[in-house]
């Protein structure tokens, strides 16, 4: 239940993300791509059905930040917040 509200959430912010990705000198043609090959041309059910599959198989999906990879991005953060290793006292 909880990822359905997420997965909503992130889709009823105002604003055209395909848009704030490409630009405000961005072609509609080149909006309409980036639409395409992020999938959000397709139907929410399609959309959530993939994203869902993608976080099942461990694949957050990528940063639209950086690029890199949001399972390495945590990763790489989760070893500064719980260090490995044994703790000594």
């Amino acid at each position: 239940m909880s990822s359905v509200i997420i997965f909503l959430t992130l889709r009823v912010f105002p604003g055209d993300v395909a848009q704030l990705i490409a630009g405000t000198q961005a072609s509609p043609a080149q909006v309409e791509a980036i639409r395409e090959a992020m999938g959000l041309n397709q139907p929410l059910v399609a959309q959530y059905l993939g994203w869902m599959g993608g976080v099942l198989r461990g694949d957050l999906g990528s940063s639209l930040i950086t690029g890199a990879s949001v399972g390495q991005e945590l990763a790489a953060k989760a070893q500064v917040t719980v260090p490995s290793g044994s703790c000594r006292s």
